[in-house]
């Protein structure tokens, strides 16, 4: 997804700061979890476990006062519009359904950024309460989800906590040279196993480390998997319930059956199923909930993050753009990549225009999306029957972008007879093919004689990699 500097104001922000779960802090000695780590492999050493850092909550972090204002000053609110008319009566119940679920996911992705943010936002609240000047603190935490500064290397503007590159997604003792270590000595047994059953043991611990929908704890000097259905259980009931809600009260078939493909998904992590019905959806709202981007994981960019578009179609713009997604196979193929490196391709590869309603989760955190390329599973990308993706294009978002920052800078920086082709359409467009070129290119990378996803292949620099591609290809 492209990500640019500006706070889109559909509603209020909202700083859902659900309850955290509680798990038991384990306080193994190193040599007893390196005896446990290296017991597969002796090729591998376990490194040393560090103490379990336990940020305090400082009134003064590494940004000024000044700094955090100018901080909050450079996000632009707005109120996002859309065409009234078209929000016809019987969408409304739906809606409101889905704009409570996508609440829940914003939820979760508090906790996936840190698992002290619900912690550090009741205390920054209570020192608001007590110190009105901090206010604009509590401000920038609502805006970045957490005490660190998205635009400026994550620096800590509350506290003096250097963020995890984990984020919440791992123990804070998980470091990468831990993981790796678990992961290479799982990847050694598994080679040398003969017994079956063992032999796929092994295989289920280490996918669930590498899932994308786990979450890492250290249990007992062992690095346990958990997957996000289990360890947080309680928040997606919630969610899931709330969609099975919305879709018993769609009167849109193919959205009705969505919802109920991605409630259930929530509570299995098996979102494949929901991604080939989210390609059929038609109608009016075009709705996007789940874990999708790995952007937050810095540690291995492997665990993605909650996040939840409530949009409405808008048809006349869409049924412009249809034509395009004829061409996109034509333009992979036109690719400078090896034929080993393409895959089967899929033929269905709609353009949605969309009027942003309500968003939730990563995709709010910080700078706001412009437009997105979804399902990332190569499989659904590329089966050929019932297979693709959807790019979908946040049309009022945009417009609200361009006059707020790109026209407003091009006047200070281009000729004055050069203002007329500073456009909206022109940077409309530039847009859609930035996003077209997301859904071309390899999706798999041979390795020693098998097919290994571009992302698992990449980790932590797979996301940069993608969006320089875009940017380039588009």
């Amino acid at each position: 997804m492209k990500r640019f500097s500006l706070i889109c104001m559909a509603l209020l922000w909202t700083l859902s700061c659900g309850k955290q779960n509680k798990k038991q802090e384990e306080k193994p000695a190193g040599a007893a979890v390196a005896k446990k780590l290296s017991g597969m492999s002796k090729k591998v050493v376990a490194p040393k476990i560090p103490p379990a850092r336990r940020p305090k909550t400082l009134l003064k972090g590494k940004m000024t006062m000044e700094e955090v204002k100018k901080g909050v000053e450079k996000f632009k609110k707005v109120v996002l519009d859309y065409p009234h008319n078209e929000l016809k009566p019987e969408l409304r119940p739906v809606l409101k359904k889905l704009i409570e679920a996508a609440f829940v996911m914003d939820a979760l992705f508090l906790q996936q950024v840190s698992r002290q943010n619900s912690k550090l936002a009741l205390d920054l609240k209570a020192q608001v309460k007590r110190d009105p000047s901090l206010s604009p603190c509590l401000e920038y935490f609502t805006i970045m989800y957490g005490p660190w500064d998205r635009t400026n290397h994550e620096v800590p503007f509350w506290g003096t906590a250097v963020k995890a590159l984990g984020a919440g997604f791992y123990d804070e003792r998980v470091t990468k040279e831990l993981f790796n270590a678990r992961v290479h000595q799982l990847e050694d047994a598994i080679k040398a196993q003969k017994d079956a059953k063992k032999k796929k043991e092994l295989s289920s611990e280490l996918e669930g480390l590498k899932s994308y929908y786990s979450v890492v704890e250290l249990r007992g000097g062992k690095l346990v998997a958990v997957p996000y259905h289990v360890f947080y259980r309680k928040e997606l009931l919630k969610a899931s319930t709330l969609l099975r809600e919305a879709a018993a009260l769609s009167k849109e078939s193919s959205l009705k059956n969505y919802l109920e493909a991605r409630a259930k998904a929530l509570l299995t992590d098996d979102y494949r199923e929901s991604d080939f019905a989210w390609l059929k959806v038609e109608g009016d709202i075009e709705v996007v909930i789940g874990p999708y981007e790995v952007y937050e994981d810095r540690l291995n960019g492997f665990k993605a993050a909650y996040e939840a578009f409530v949009t409405l179609v808008d048809q006349t713009y869409s049924a412009k753009l249809k034509e395009l997604s004829k061409y996109s196979a034509e333009l992979d193929k036109n690719l400078p990549y090896g034929d080993t490196f393409r895959s089967s391709g899929a033929t269905n590869r709609p353009i949605k225009v969309v009027n942003e309603l309500f968003t939730a989760g990563d995709t709010r955190a910080g700078v706001q999306t412009l437009a997105f390329n979804l399902p990332n599973d190569p499989v659904v990308r590329g089966h050929k029957t019932k297979g693709g993706y959807k790019l979908v294009l946040l049309k009022n978002v945009a417009e609200a972008k361009f006059a707020a920052i790109l026209e407003p800078i091009s006047r200070k920086l281009i000729q004055k007879e050069q203002w007329k082709y500073i456009t909206f359409d022109a940077f409309f467009t530039h847009t859609l093919y930035h996003e077209s070129a997301h859904g071309i290119g390899p999706s798999y990378v041979p390795v020693k004689g098998k097919k290994v996803k571009i992302r698992e292949f990449m980790k932590e620099y797979g996301s940069a990699n993608e969006e320089a591609k875009a940017d380039m290809a588009g």
